[in-house]
């Protein structure tokens, strides 16, 4: 049994679903590009796929090679333009997981629903005598909705994760290493300084504070603001400072903030940004409800 193949519809096949993978990695990722360099990888891909069907090779390790690493390279490059080696294997990965995402699904509608008897037309070029119009369209548009829905998470996923930054503080000689989001919502500044402030998690910064103040400031994060007002004096010998704050539903509030000796940002961009004397917002619930930063960064931090 064998099947007849139309190579400029092999051609078609490959380059919708090499642009569409590029275009997903490029969406999830962030990268520049145009559409006339993900046009420029995607005929390359298909084509090399296209001359593997007509000059076949015997070597399976030879295959790998070829249409697994040296053609995914050059899509890449032809693609996105990598500035480095590591942004380079970041986007081959990215490509790999979506490609192998995409490919058990195609997988699974091929065998267990009529999607493989219609790709089998599409290849004979009969696929519009098998398919009518209303169910093409109908599926069109379901494939298109499911697609935006994936692009949208996979979006929201990877943008958190693009601001999320290794933080180490350092105070009293001693020093906790966190997670933290950098917040464009962060307008926060201390009052004396003028200086940007960072909003970090109690229960994160609690063994750096001194003991003589820690009772106190439990008072202060638990409302009990007479026996945090006698003992203010205290407080400032700490190098304590009071912030104003207003968030929706509440005009007007106050955070509790201590000076911070040093504080190092390590961005996903192999920079880092060494801070002293930054103004830490204490916060006395979780910031996050997955646990997955502890911190958030005023955006002023890392420019």
């Amino acid at each position: 049994m064998y099947y007849e193949v139309y190579i400029d519809t092999l051609f078609l096949i490959n380059f919708i679903m090499d642009f569409l993978i590029l275009w997903f990695v490029g969406k999830i990722l962030k990268l520049n590009t145009t559409w006339l360099r993900l046009t420029g990888a995607s005929a390359l891909g298909s084509l090399i796929i296209c001359l593997s069907v007509i000059f076949p090779i015997a070597s399976i390790t030879l295959n790998i090679l070829i249409y697994y690493v040296i053609t995914c390279v050059l899509m890449i490059v032809i693609g996105f333009k990598p500035k480095s080696i590591i942004q380079l294997i970041k986007i081959l990965i990215g490509l790999y997981l979506l490609t192998f995402l995409i490919g058990g699904s195609i997988i699974s509608l091929y065998y267990y629903t009529k999607a493989g008897y219609y790709f089998n037309q599409l290849l004979s070029g009969n696929v519009f005598s098998a398919i009518d119009t209303r169910t093409f369209i109908l599926t069109s548009i379901i494939a298109f909705i499911l697609i935006k829905m994936i692009l949208y998470y996979f979006s929201r996923v990877m943008t958190v994760q693009k601001n999320l930054f290794s933080i180490e503080i350092e105070l009293q000689g001693k020093s906790i290493r966190a997670q933290g989001l950098l917040d464009t919502g962060n307008n926060l500044y201390d009052p004396i300084t003028k200086a940007p402030v960072i909003i970090v998690e109690y229960d994160i910064i609690k063994e750096l504070i001194p003991d003589q103040a820690r009772d106190i400031i439990i008072k202060f994060l638990n409302n009990n603001s007479e026996d945090f007002y006698n003992n203010i004096e205290e407080l400032y010998n700490h190098k304590f400072r009071l912030i104003p704050f207003s968030s929706i539903g509440k005009e007007s509030g106050m955070l509790i903030g201590l000076v911070s000796e040093n504080v190092s940002i390590n961005c996903n961009t192999e920079k880092e940004f060494k801070l002293k004397d930054i103004v830490l917002a204490i916060y006395n619930k979780k910031l996050s409800q997955d646990n997955s930063y502890q911190i958030l960064i005023h955006p002023e931090m890392v420019k």
